[in-house]
């Protein structure tokens, strides 16, 4: 099996050579910018000399089989690195011309006598009227331009309309772009409810049962500048006097519940399983970081594993170690989505707590 860097196949390039006329117009050059993704596309703003196509009119006055008449590569050892593309339709001059024959026939008489100066002429209007011609086919059709890295122009403007920088190296902290259009209607919206955060996930978990819960409770931690010294800063009572290092809060946590779920996805969605950094960039995304998520995936009921010395299942500590032989309920496993992976540390839930 060839590797997934291996270069465009050859056999490809020689059967559009010699078997052109078998293609359609638009067919031909779509393959052509796929084998030559490394020149302009037809009808940008060039420069024309460095485009993947150079097309030509055929000025015969004869019936045509197809769309196109015969596709060129370059000679080995040319400047031109272009494929030329010689077309049936659309041209001024040739049985498709809308003027008067005699332009064709002053065309057909030069070559004739070897002088091709007239029809290069006309081909300078042919080139550039079948690259706006394909282009504009090409604009309405998003199938043909698409890219799945994201690097065609309507997924730029697209994810640009919902926040991500499509001029970055890994847009969105490496979510695919495909995702990101799924996603794009909702994180467009200005605003973001716990409902659209649900029908995001539902996207990304198709099957799962997913319910967010808001204003969670949550220890945070008071700035040094801001605690009690008695005497000194932080002591009036009823005003900023408060006991302790932490303060209990509701206003800044939200909590993304998903389950019951099967053992795979339950490791799949902890911290360093497969879909874990694609949740945490999802929710993310979607709060624009001004609350702190909170995870919670439970564990279906007949799924609970069996702690057992050397067993992988079952024996990540403190997130799937349980030395109980039947549980009450479910298995639960929560964890802060933070960027850090150090601060993301999961933890069991008790059966006694809601």
């Amino acid at each position: 099996m060839a590797g997934a860097q291996r270069k465009p196949d050859d056999s490809l390039t020689l059967d559009l050579a010699r078997h052109g006329s078998r293609y359609s117009f638009f067919q031909a050059v779509q393959l052509l910018h796929r084998l030559s993704p490394n020149l302009k596309p037809v009808g940008d703003i060039g420069p024309p000399d460095k485009e993947v196509v150079r097309f030509r009119s055929n000025p015969a006055l004869k019936f045509s089989a197809g769309d196109i008449e015969i596709i060129e590569a370059p000679t080995e050892g040319s400047v031109r690195k272009a494929m030329v593309v010689t077309t049936n339709f659309l041209g001024l001059v040739g049985a498709t011309s809308p003027l008067a024959f005699r332009f064709t026939e002053t065309v057909i008489a030069a070559e004739q006598n070897d002088d091709f100066a007239l029809t290069e002429f006309y081909n300078i209007f042919h080139h550039r009227l079948l690259s706006l011609y394909f282009r504009a086919w090409k604009k309405y059709r998003l199938a043909v331009g698409f890219r799945s890295d994201g690097s065609d122009p309507f997924t730029r403007r697209a994810l640009a309309f919902v926040g991500v920088d499509p001029g970055a190296s890994t847009p969105a902290g490496g979510l695919p772009p495909r995702l990101l259009l799924t996603l794009a209607p909702i994180l467009a919206q200005r605003s973001r409810s716990a409902r659209t955060l649900t029908i995001a996930l539902r996207r990304l978990l198709p099957g799962a049962g997913i319910e967010v819960q808001s204003f969670v409770e949550r220890l945070v931690r008071i700035p040094p500048d801001q605690r009690v010294r008695l005497g000194i800063a932080n002591s009036t009572l009823n005003g900023d006097f408060t006991i302790g290092a932490r303060v209990s809060d509701r206003s800044g946590r939200f909590r993304v519940k998903i389950g019951p779920v099967d053992y795979e996805d339950f490791e799949a969605l902890m911290p360093g399983g497969e879909n874990y950094p694609v949740l945490r960039q999802v929710v993310n995304q979607f709060t624009r970081g001004v609350l702190e998520p909170e995870l919670e995936v439970s564990l279906a009921e007949d799924q609970s594993p069996r702690f057992q010395l050397g067993n992988r299942r079952g024996a990540l500590l403190g997130t799937t170690t349980q030395l109980v032989t039947r549980r009450t309920k479910p298995m639960r496993m929560r964890v802060v989505l933070a960027q850090d992976a150090r601060d993301a540390v999961p933890h069991l839930v008790p059966d006694f707590e809601d």
